[in-house]
């Protein structure tokens, strides 16, 4: 029989507080089904000391070269600090994204304003509106390049010592999943909310399944929109394929990832 790790610490990267709010409860009662000594965190991303939410994957700058480091950097060294929990104590990486569209052709992006009258990016079933589509091309262009990245990796190599880069590099096991266009579109059929009803709302669903974990895994597993009877790999191929709108419509992967961890729970 293998040896047992002495730690059961897994750490989940999202994007905002409304990812933060929906799966706080349900999650981490999850993995206490499966061991009670799990814990699990949910390391936001800092910058010059801030909080701050945001999606790591389109930021001006990261590259597919860079975004391993960018991940540890901005997520990971504050948080190590802070816990005063090190690479080493790290079971599993888990990141939630969200695709915002990044896969479908150039030609679906539209010039125009938000009918709400926000000055943000417009998602439609079809098509995504903005008043600058060059921007939205180019953000689409650098997510779909480090998307593909990380969805390549099954370990992310993490620095023993954030801050020297010379220190150790620890392997910690890695997966990605997705939303499509976002969490929102998933979970309250709208991919257009404001922030303010992006937290709420995700507040609501997460309490509506307090000692009800059962009921938060069928939510997923069971939405004929999920990517249900494919494997990890196929359903990023699915979402990935070239000149389709799959990324813009109501899909995610994260079914995948319950399932594997109920499955331990029996």
């Amino acid at each position: 029989m293998g040896k047992k790790p002495r730690y059961k610490n897994v750490l989940f990267l999202i994007e905002g507080m409304s990812e933060k709010k929906a799966f706080e409860i349900a999650i981490p009662e999850l993995f206490e089904n499966i061991d009670e000594s799990y814990q699990v965190f949910f390391p936001r991303i800092v910058e010059d000391g801030i909080e701050k939410g945001g999606d790591i994957t389109s930021k001006y700058g990261i590259t597919a070269e860079t975004i391993e480091g960018c991940i540890c950097k901005l997520f990971l060294d504050n948080f190590f600090e802070e816990q005063k929990i090190y690479p080493r104590h790290i079971t599993e990486i888990i990141h939630i994204v969200d695709l915002d569209g990044a896969f479908v052709p150039n030609d679906v992006i539209r010039n125009g304003s938000n009918p709400s009258g926000e000055d943000k990016v417009f998602y439609g079933d079809d098509f995504i509106c903005v008043n600058d589509v060059e921007k939205i091309i180019n953000r689409n262009q650098r997510k779909r390049e480090n998307i593909k990245h990380l969805v390549s990796l099954k370990q992310l190599n993490v620095r023993q010592n954030g801050d020297n880069p010379n220190s150790r590099q620890i392997p910690i096991d890695y997966s990605v999943y997705f939303f499509s266009s976002n969490l929102d579109h998933f979970i309250n059929n709208n991919a257009n909310m404001s922030s303010e009803e992006k937290v709420r709302c995700a507040d609501y669903f997460a309490y509506s399944y307090i000692d009800d974990i059962d009921g938060f895994v069928k939510f997923f597993t069971e939405d004929p929109d999920a990517l249900n009877d494919m494997s990890y790999e196929d359903s990023w191929k699915y979402i990935m394929q070239e000149g389709q709108l799959h990324s813009l419509k109501r899909h995610t992967n994260i079914n995948i990832l319950l399932t594997r961890l109920k499955e331990k729970t029996t």
